[in-house]
């Protein structure tokens, strides 16, 4: 796994970090899955 970096507005890291907080979760760890999921949905409309 490597690091990289993201810039988002102020709201967008906001609402991120509370849900993270909900889940006890970093927010890493909860926009991994959601890039997984975004990957997929994409490569499958690349292939439809």
């Amino acid at each position: 796994m490597q690091q990289t970096n993201i810039y988002l507005d102020e709201n967008k890291l906001r609402l991120l970090k509370h849900l993270a907080a909900e889940e006890t979760k970093s927010v890493a760890d909860i926009t991994r899955p959601a890039a997984d999921q975004f990957l997929r949905i994409r490569l499958e409309d690349d292939v439809t």
